[in-house]
C-alpha cells in the first residue's frame, strides 16, 4: 500500500512559499545577522515534553491537533541578566508575550533574530519588553539578545518557534493513518473512500521529516518517512563589529540552548577573521582585521556552523577608518605678556598612513592655565583654537598646551613662555617691625615688585634708603625678592625709622620700623605704697632700689640693692588678763635683688630679692609695762613690676611679696605679706 503526504502545498509559510526549494532560498535571504551577544543555559524543550506527557493521557484531537495553553509557560535563565521568557511558541496561534531581564547600571540594547520587540520598560526592578513572533510559519529558533555598548555584559534567550502545518495524506481508501513526530503522535485519522485526508501536526525546530504509520482494514501496518519541506534550521546568530574589532557569534541547538564547542566556517570579502574562541557558553568571538589598503566602506562577513546544510548568515561590517599616526601642535608666537588682548592661535595637524579612508576625529585641547576656545575644523586634518593664558603668570615661567586624540596614545605639546607686565607696584616687608636702637639689632627687609595684575616681576633700577638706620644689600635668589639687612640707629628714646624704595620712573613704597630706646646702664626708683603684714592689717610702706644692667640680647638682667621700711601699730586685748595691749612693729629690710627685664614699649621685669630685716617689736600694757624686743633676721621677697618712660623719667609700679621671721624670747611674729608700691625712677 503506497501513501503520499503533500506537505509542500499545505505548510503555511510567509509570502506564499509552497515548495521546499523556494522556502529554503527565501529563508536564507531573510535570516539577518543581527548584532547580539548571549549567555544561555541549557534549557529543556517545553513543547516536546508537554506533547510526550499528553499524547497518551488525553484523547487525541480528531485531526491530531493538541490543545495549546492560553499563556505559554515560561522559563528563567541563570545568565548575567537572568532573562525570562516563554519555553516555546506556536506560530500562527500564540501572540505577543513578555520577556524580562535584570536591570543593570549600563544601558542595554535588546534585539531579536526573528519577530519584533517593543521598547523595554522598567517594572519591579526588571526590564520588560513585549516580543511578537514573526509572520512566517516554518519552525525556527528566535534569539532575544541583550548587551551593553562595550559588550562586557551580555545574555540571550533562545525561544523555539513551532510550526503547525496541515498535512494532506493520500493513501488507500478507508485506511487509518498516524503521524509520529518528535515523540508525539498525531491522529489517527481515517481516510475517505478516495484515500485522502488532512491532519494538523506541530513541528518543532530541527525536524525535517515525520513518520507515517498506516493500517488497512485487515490490520496490516506500514511505516513511511515523509519530508516536511521545511528549511534547514539556522543555528547561528551574529553580532557584526561596531566600533570594535570582534565579530561575536551565538550558537544554539534546536531547543534554544547554548551550543558548546561549536566549529564555524567564516569568511570576509575584505580583511581576515581569526579562529573563534568561546568566551562563555554559546558565545564565540573572532577578531576582524583589515591590514591592507581598501577604498570600500564595508566588508561582507559570513558565518555558519561547520558542515551545516543551512545557508550562512551575512552582515556588512563597516571597515574601520584609518586612525591618525601623528599629531602636531604649533603656536603663532612663543611669548605671552600678561594682559595682552590678542589670544594665542593653536594650530593642530593630523597625519595618516594613507592606507584607507581617514577616520574623522576631533582633537582635545588642554592647557596648564587660561582658557581655550572650541576647536574649529579647517579640514579633515587641520584644526585651530585660540588660547588666552590670562593675567596670572607669576607662578609659571612657562605654560603648555596639549592636543590628544581620544582612545589613542597620540599626544603633542607646545610650550609658551610667560612674561609679566611692567612694574606697577612695590611692596616692602620686614622680618621685624620693632628693632632695638643700639646699632646692633637688625631686621631683613624684602622688596617685591608686581605688575598691574599682581604678577611678580623684576623691579629694575631701584633707590632704597632709610631715614635713620642703615641698609646693606643681600644676595637674592633667581626670580626671588630683593633683600636688605637693616641695622637700627642708637637712640636713648623710643622712635621710628622710615624705609623708602622707589623704582626709577616707577612706583614707590615705604615701611615704618619702630625703634625701642637703648636702655641705660643704671636704673633706680623710689616708691610709696602699702604693705600687708601679719596677714592682718595694711599699712604704708616705703621702698627704694638701684640696679646695674647687664645686656642679654634685646633684654637685660638688672642686679642691684633695694631697701624697704614699714611700721605697724595695733591695740588688742590680752587673751589671759583681758587687759588692753598696745603693740608697734617696725621693720627695715635691706636686700640684694635680681630681675630680668623685657624692653617692650612698657618695660616689664620680674625676679627676687634676698637680704636681712632689722625689726623692733614694742608692747605696752598696764600690767607689764613697756617691753621692746629687736632682732635681725633673714628676709626674702619676690618682685614683679613695670616701667614706662616719660622723657628721662620713669613711672614705676611694683608688686612683691616680703617674708621675715621675728622670733625672740618673749615675742614671736612673722613679717610677711604682699607689697604694692608706685613711684618715680630714672634711667641713667
Amino acid at each position: 500500500m503506497s501513501q503520499r503526504a503533500r506537505a509542500c502545498g499545505e505548510l503555511r509559510v510567509a509570502s506564499g512559499v509552497e515548495c521546499h526549494q523556494r522556502m529554503a532560498s527565501r529563508a536564507g535571504a531573510r535570516l539577518p545577522l543581527v548584532i547580539a551577544v548571549a549567555i544561555v543555559s541549557a534549557l529543556p524543550c517545553h513543547a516536546l515534553a508537554q506533547q510526550r506527557a499528553q499524547q497518551r493521557a488525553q484523547p487525541a484531537h480528531p485531526h491530531g491537533k493538541q490543545a495549546q495553553p492560553k499563556q505559554p509557560p515560561t522559563r528563567s535563565l541563570k545568565g548575567p541578566l537572568q532573562m525570562t521568557g516563554p519555553v516555546s511558541l506556536l506560530l500562527g496561534k500564540d501572540g505577543a508575550v513578555e520577556v524580562s531581564l535584570k536591570n543593570v547600571d549600563t544601558p542595554l540594547k535588546i534585539v531579536a533574530s526573528a519577530g519584533s520587540l517593543s521598547l523595554p520598560v522598567l517594572r519591579d526592578g526588571r526590564l520588560v519588553a513585549t516580543y511578537t513572533p514573526p509572520p512566517t510559519r516554518f519552525p525556527q529558533v528566535a534569539v532575544i539578545a541583550a548587551y551593553n555598548q562595550d559588550r562586557s555584559v551580555i545574555d540571550f534567550l533562545g525561544i523555539p518557534l513551532h510550526g503547525q502545518p496541515t498535512l494532506r495524506i493520500d493513501s488507500e481508501p478507508k485506511a487509518q493513518v498516524e503521524v509520529h513526530l518528535a515523540g508525539s503522535i498525531f491522529g489517527p485519522i481515517k481516510l475517505d473512500r478516495k484515500g485522502s485526508g488532512r491532519i494538523e501536526i506541530i513541528v518543532p525546530p530541527g525536524f525535517a521529516s515525520a513518520t507515517l504509520v498506516s493500517s488497512d482494514a485487515l490490520g496490516n501496518q506500514k511505516q513511511e518517512a515523509q519530508e516536511l519541506g521545511v528549511p534547514h534550521l539556522q543555528q547561528v546568530f551574529g553580532i557584526c563589529p561596531s566600533g570594535g574589532d570582534d565579530l561575536l557569534v551565538l550558537a544554539f541547538d534546536a531547543q534554544g540552548n547554548p551550543l558548546r564547542d561549536a566549529r564555524f566556517e567564516l569568511s570576509a570579502s575584505i580583511g581576515t577573521l581569526s579562529s573563534t574562541a568561546e568566551r562563555q557558553p554559546g558565545v564565540y568571538s573572532t577578531r576582524f582585521r583589515v591590514d591592507t589598503p581598501a577604498a570600500q566602506a564595508s566588508s561582507t562577513l559570513s558565518v555558519n556552523l561547520k558542515d551545516s546544510p543551512a545557508p550562512a548568515v551575512f552582515c556588512q561590517a563597516e571597515l574601520p577608518p584609518e586612525a591618525p599616526d601623528r599629531i602636531d601642535v604649533a603656536l603663532d608666537r612663543s611669548t605671552f605678556v600678561a594682559g595682552e588682548a590678542t589670544p594665542i592661535e593653536v594650530h593642530i595637524d593630523l597625519h595618516y598612513p594613507g592606507m584607507r579612508l581617514p577616520r574623522k576625529v576631533q582633537p582635545v585641547l588642554t592647557s596648564d592655565i587660561g582658557e581655550l576656545s572650541d576647536v574649529e575644523t579647517l579640514s579633515e586634518t587641520s584644526f585651530v583654537a585660540r588660547w588666552t593664558p590670562g593675567t596670572k603668570v607669576s607662578e609659571n615661567a612657562e605654560a603648555q598646551v596639549s592636543a590628544t586624540i581620544v582612545d589613542t596614545k597620540l599626544e603633542a605639546r607646545a610650550t609658551l613662555r610667560l612674561a609679566p607686565g611692567p612694574v606697577a607696584k612695590l611692596v616692602l616687608r620686614s622680618s621685624d617691625t620693632r628693632v632695638r636702637a643700639n646699632q646692633e639689632d637688625t631686621a631683613i627687609i624684602t622688596l617685591r615688585a608686581f605688575d598691574a595684575f599682581g604678577n611678580s616681576t623684576s623691579p629694575g633700577a631701584l633707590v632704597v634708603d632709610a631715614s635713620q638706620g642703615s641698609l646693606q644689600a643681600l644676595p637674592a635668589a633667581e626670580d626671588g625678592p630683593v633683600r636688605y639687612q637693616y641695622i637700627g640707629p642708637f637712640r636713648r628714646s623710643d622712635g621710628s625709622d622710615q624705609i623708602t624704595a622707589r623704582a626709577v620712573d616707577g612706583p614707590s613704597s615705604s615701611l615704618t620700623i619702630d625703634l625701642d630706646a637703648t636702655p641705660s646702664r643704671f636704673v633706680g626708683s623710689a616708691r610709696l605704697g602699702v604693705a600687708n603684714h601679719f596677714a592682718k592689717s595694711t599699712d604704708l610702706a616705703l621702698a627704694a632700689d638701684a640696679s646695674f644692667r647687664v645686656p642679654l640680647g634685646r633684654q637685660s638682667l638688672a642686679l642691684g640693692m633695694e631697701t624697704g621700711y614699714f611700721a605697724n601699730r595695733q591695740t588688742q586685748s590680752d587673751e589671759v588678763s583681758g587687759l588692753s595691749v598696745d603693740s608697734k612693729f617696725r621693720s627695715l629690710a635691706i636686700m640684694a635683688r635680681a630681675v630680668y627685664e623685657f624692653h617692650w614699649p612698657v618695660q616689664v621685669y620680674g625676679g627676687g630679692a634676698m637680704g636681712a630685716s632689722f625689726s623692733a617689736f614694742t608692747t605696752s600694757s598696764s600690767a607689764s609695762g613697756m617691753v621692746t624686743e629687736s632682732a635681725t633676721r633673714p628676709a626674702f621677697g619676690g618682685i614683679l613690676g613695670a616701667r614706662k618712660s616719660v622723657g628721662p623719667a620713669l613711672i614705676v609700679l611694683e608688686a612683691g611679696y616680703f617674708y621675715s621671721r621675728f622670733d625672740e624670747a618673749n615675742l614671736q611674729a612673722t613679717a610677711r605679706g604682699p607689697r604694692l608700691t608706685a613711684g618715680l625712677g630714672l634711667d641713667l
